[in-house]
């Protein structure tokens, strides 16, 4: 009888395989990257590899909703500390510039290749399309919570803006890794703020 494999062990192997796979498809992309790279790269067999993830889209749709979560999780607590709508906005952008201070160019290709990759796949486009919107959701009732409140102009449309706020982020981060432009993140958080405060507020 072989032995029982403890829930700590599979979350290793999980985490372990996932890292493996991150650099792969941040080097070489998801469609240049074979389920034969990762099983190199991890150093785990074949039969390892597939007893976690059935296929190579199984694993990078895991890597999709691990990225996301961590990333809601936070962006929620920092909004939940907050008492009003424009300084969870403010806490907001402290923390998605803080982040793309910090962010390895590894991670903002990982990003890119979701993007890509789900414009072609149907199950991660769902997958992408889910992780966005929940984000959307957040900074939308946000802005909705300003309107309410009166600290926002009632004419201001809360899922336009919130739309446009993530398409900012998403495209500054694809500019990094595809153009090469390096940005003062400073300057940006601070004219976006800036822009977005003077734009809104009563």
């Amino acid at each position: 009888m072989s032995p029982k494999v403890s829930d700590e062990y599979k979350t290793m192997m999980r985490e372990k395989i996932l890292e493996a796979s991150i650099t792969l498809f941040s080097r070489k992309g998801y469609h240049e990257t074979s389920m034969d790279d990762i099983v190199e790269e991890s150093g785990f067999s074949k039969g390892a590899i597939y007893g976690y993830f059935d296929s190579k889209e199984a694993l990078f749709i895991e890597l999709q909703k691990k990225f996301a979560t961590l990333n809601y999780l936070e962006l929620k607590a920092v909004i939940d500390k907050e008492k009003t709508a424009l300084a969870k906005l403010e806490r907001t952008a402290d923390l998605v510039f803080a982040s793309m201070c910090e962010v390895s160019e590894e991670m903002c290709l990982m990003d890119l290749e979701f993007q890509v990759a789900s414009s072609r796949s149907p199950k991660m486009r769902k997958q992408h399309r889910f992780q966005q919107m929940a984000v959307m959701k957040l900074l939308e009732d946000t802005i909705k919570e300003g309107i309410e409140s009166g600290e926002f102009r009632k004419e201001v449309d809360a899922n336009s803006l919130a739309a446009i706020l993530i398409s900012a982020i998403g495209g500054l981060s694809n500019l990094m890794v595809t153009a090469g432009i390096k940005f003062k993140w400073d300057k940006i958080k601070e004219a976006l703020v800036s822009t977005v405060r003077s734009g809104i507020t009563v």
